[in-house]
């Protein structure tokens, strides 16, 4: 089976175009990562102690406690209103890791500042 004229035709102004350098070729071409780069943020705890929660409210069943230094992967923020009429994160969803156990839960926000890493 032969390919058509038209197949033909865009693969050589492909191939040409690719060695005069106006289209990057597929392998110089980046590759994007599998999760971007803001949905992910690495927090510290920056309070005594942190109550991490089922729900973003201080009623919510506890799940455990982060300490001071704690390292967490954050992969969810609450904000109170929206950020365009001046609202601002109150809590974190994240993983939490203290000596070697990891509790998954909400934070609150003044607990993992990220001003103050």
């Amino acid at each position: 089976m032969r390919p058509s004229p038209r197949v033909t035709a865009a693969a050589v102004l492909l191939a040409a175009a690719a060695l005069v350098g106006i289209v990057p070729s597929a392998a110089a071409a980046p590759v994007a990562p599998a999760t971007p780069a803001y949905d992910v943020i690495d927090l510290k705890i920056t309070c005594g102690a942190a109550n991490v929660r089922t729900h973003p409210n201080s009623t919510s069943r506890l799940v455990g406690t982060a300490y001071r230094g704690d390292p967490g992967r954050v992969t969810k923020g609450k904000v109170n209103k929206p950020i365009k009429q001046g609202g601002h994160y109150t809590h974190w969803y994240g993983t939490w890791k203290h000596q070697g156990r990891n509790v998954t839960g909400w934070v609150i926000f003044d607990c993992a500042n990220p001003y103050e890493q």
